[in-house]
Parts: C-alpha cells; structure tokens; sequence
C-alpha cells in the first residue's frame, strides 16, 4: 500500500520509537528520588550508607532531580609483575603442541584397541589395558 491509500499518514508500530538517551538519566534521578523521598530518616541514612560504600558503580543523590553523578572505580596504576611475555607465548605454544600430540596419540591408541578388538587379539589388548591403567593412576584426581 502507498502512503495515498492510507490518506497520506504512516501509523508507527508501537513501542518502536527511539528514546533519547539524554532522558534516561533524568527518568532514573526521578525514579530514584521519588523513592528516597518516601523513606523514613533511618532509611535514608541506611541507604546513603550502602550507596556510598557497597555499590561498584556509585551514584550521589541530589537536589537536581534531572541528574546524578557516577563516581569512577578505583584502579590499580600499575601492575607489579615479574612476566616475561615472549616466555609466557612460547610456553602457551608448546603447551598447545603437547595437548596436540596427546590427542594424537589417544586417537591412534584408540584405533589400535578397535583392531585389536575385532581380531580378537587379547594379548594386544591386555598390554593396552595394563599401560592405560598406569597412565590413569598418574592423572591428578578430581571430584
């Protein structure tokens, strides 16, 4: 349909407008003064009390209901550490090369038992077995 047969008017689709940005913050001051104004004093303090020392990101309530302000989070300046970063990279590297090779040879043990299974060959399956067992009593135990 063109905008003729409707009479010239294009309706919107509710609830697909675009909000400013710049009225979220004075919705919230509002929203957040308006429920500090209903508390009792000792409610008040409480609540100043954990807004000042529990919250990551704190807000300061103020007059101006149109605004509050963000305190920034404290950060370490500096970071005192003994890290080598060519080292720390090459350890990841032989690190994912040993994991690699690991599963390598899981795939090829496996493929073994699966022949040695199928032939019926028990004396290949027990050695298997037998050094598995020994590999597993080394592994870290978890649970």
């Amino acid at each position: 349909m063109s905008d003729d047969d409707k009479g010239g008017k294009i309706l919107t689709f509710p609830g697909k407008k675009k909000k400013e940005q710049s009225k979220v913050p004075s919705l919230m001051s509002e929203m957040i003064n308006t429920m500090f104004d209903t508390f009792t004093p000792d409610q008040k303090e409480e609540f100043q009390g954990y807004m000042t020392t529990n919250l990551e990101l704190r807000f300061r309530l103020t007059d101006d209901e149109d605004s509050f302000e963000l305190q920034e989070i404290p950060l370490l300046d500096e970071l005192d550490l003994d890290v080598d970063l060519e080292d720390m990279t090459k350890m990841m590297h032989e690190v994912e090369d040993k994991k690699n090779l690991a599963f390598g040879y899981i795939k090829a043990i496996e493929l073994a038992m699966f022949d040695a299974h199928f032939n019926y060959d028990m004396k290949a399956l027990t050695n298997m077995t037998k050094k598995l067992q020994d590999i597993f009593k080394d592994l870290p135990q978890k649970g």
